[in-house]
């Protein structure tokens, strides 16, 4: 791997001389440099190799290029450099969205839609679409108090825990 970076615009058989592998003159040293080009390992190190110089000194380099675009006012790409460079330090206006849907039906498909509903509540949706249903009133605080409570008894509890079978009755 290291012959690899010593001489990055080499062959898989310069590698591997490079490397130590002997080369008896004949196709042996290029069959074992294909043979280490495809190995998995090889190509699992080289890779990590690889991120970890791109993740320092490739940062270095494109940093150090990024400031020498937006440097020179002449350099075709000057103005994306210093809108790139005040992009990521934070210093550019922040833009919010918002996104508001409005879905209205008409025809059909609000009938379609309020027949749902009305049949989920129980309600008859011909009433409701002909407007001769008056809304459900909600339960006053009072009407709370009054409500029937429903008592229950264990007549089943499991050894081991877990759910106990109930049996219910009102007064």
């Amino acid at each position: 791997m290291i012959a690899k970076f010593s001489a990055p615009l080499g062959t898989a058989t310069d590698w591997a001389k490079r490397a130590g592998y002997p080369d008896n003159g004949k196709t042996g040293i290029r069959v074992r440099a294909w043979e280490l080009e495809h190995d998995e390992k090889v190509r699992a190190a080289v890779f990590e190799v690889c991120s970890q110089i791109l993740s320092t000194e490739g940062m270095i380099v494109a940093t150090r290029e990024l400031i020498r675009m937006a440097s020179d006012p002449k350099d075709k790409g000057h103005a994306k450099a210093v809108t790139a460079i005040l992009d990521r330090t934070g210093l550019l206006e922040k833009q919010e969205v918002a996104v508001r849907h409005k879905v209205e039906l008409s025809g059909d498909a609000l009938i379609s839609r309020l027949t749902e509903v009305a049949t989920r509540l129980g309600l008859d949706p011909q009433k409701l679409i002909s407007g001769d249903i008056k809304a459900p009133a909600l339960m006053s605080p009072l009407e709370y108090a009054d409500a029937q409570i429903v008592e229950a008894e264990a007549v089943e509890e499991p050894a081991g825990g877990g759910a106990c079978r109930f049996r219910g009755f009102r007064d």
